[in-house]
């Protein structure tokens, strides 16, 4: 169990020595695997971040050697160029009891291990779109004044990174972060990264409400990190597991595309010829869809139905689904 204050940073090693060596930052080879943990955010308000993610770390030069960097922690780099090093960068967890954000985010091909540029938005997917998803209360399908799990999935196909999927659990109910919206060729261009190895990084950050507005707002608006929205976080029992094809059973899903997966559930889903089909869930939340390249223009979302384990309804604008939104 670890317990993180405010402007606090962790680091893994495999061993413990008196100074920083490349050599000791743990690697975590993640392909067609998952990383599961607890939170609690019960006390970190708006404009706070604690995050655990993944950056391909320690860095290194333009000639293959271990580079040390400006950062804190030496040999650090990540997609965003903090310590003047890039790296391939998964945020796992982003997050307060507001708001709760994973983003994956690839980089141009290295050369000698160096890596020259990166995405430094990346492909993120944010409880704040999912209408009573996540927040603090018991409307909310995950109820931030209490902990939770986190599990991320880094699903896999004939040896490349192909999904990314990230689901919060709390006493039966589940929301999913699916990552849709993330190009495939987009992922693969993790697949070095995560297979050779990623280090752990977990930190807890916060300024002004301004300055983390990409992260929660809204739900949150002027509040600032500081003072008792500040409040100490937890987080406990990680773990590294396979990655599994199918959601576990017994819990509701709210999925990030706003349709209920049922994979797993006998009762609703029959098999024929080894093919799963789909039923639609009455007690599931819907949301907007956003349109991926050309849907909105080929009218996809009238004929979807359903596609990837999700179930698409195109309204046009009409009915009490998900208001204004189309599909």
């Amino acid at each position: 169990r670890l317990t993180l204050r405010h402007n606090s940073g962790y680091s893994v090693l495999s061993s413990c020595v008196k100074d920083w060596k490349p050599e000791a930052i743990a690697q975590f080879k993640l392909l067609g695997r998952a990383i599961s943990f607890t939170v609690d955010l019960s006390k970190v308000g708006c404009a706070c971040n604690v995050g655990l993610y993944l950056v391909a770390s320690p860095a290194r030069d333009i000639h293959g050697e271990y580079s040390r960097g400006s950062h804190s922690h030496p040999y650090y780099c990540d997609a965003n160029k903090v310590g003047g090093q890039w790296c391939p960068e998964i945020d796992i967890m982003e997050a307060n009891n507001h708001a709760f954000q994973s983003t994956p985010h690839s980089c141009d091909s290295p050369m000698n291990g160096h890596y020259s540029q990166c995405d430094r938005v990346g492909c993120a997917q944010n409880t704040r779109n999912m209408a009573g998803s996540y927040g603090l209360g018991s409307e909310y399908r995950i109820d931030t004044t209490r902990p939770f799990q986190v599990r991320t999935e880094f699903l896999k196909d004939e040896g490349m990174l192909t999904g990314m999927r990230t689901t919060l659990v709390q006493e039966g109910h589940r929301v999913v972060l699916n990552h849709l919206t993330c190009d495939v060729d987009y992922l693969a261009k993790l697949t070095d990264a995560i297979t050779d190895g990623m280090s752990l990084r977990i930190t807890y950050w916060g300024r002004s409400a301004s300055t983390m507005a990409w992260l929660d707002s809204p739900p949150c608006h002027r509040e600032a990190c500081m003072g008792s929205h500040a409040g100490e976080a937890t987080i406990s029992n990680i773990t590294i597991s396979e990655a599994e094809d199918v959601p576990a059973i017994g819990t509701s899903d709210y999925n990030d595309a706003g349709a209920t997966d049922t994979s797993t559930d006998e009762s609703v889903v029959s098999t024929e010829s080894g093919h799963k089909h789909w039923v639609s869930n009455p007690w599931a939340p819907w949301q907007c869809h956003h349109y991926v390249g050309n849907q909105q223009e080929t009218k996809w979302c009238a004929k979807a139905g359903f596609e990837g384990g999700f179930e698409y309804k195109y309204t046009g604008g009409e009915g009490a689904l998900c208001g204004p939104c189309w599909c």
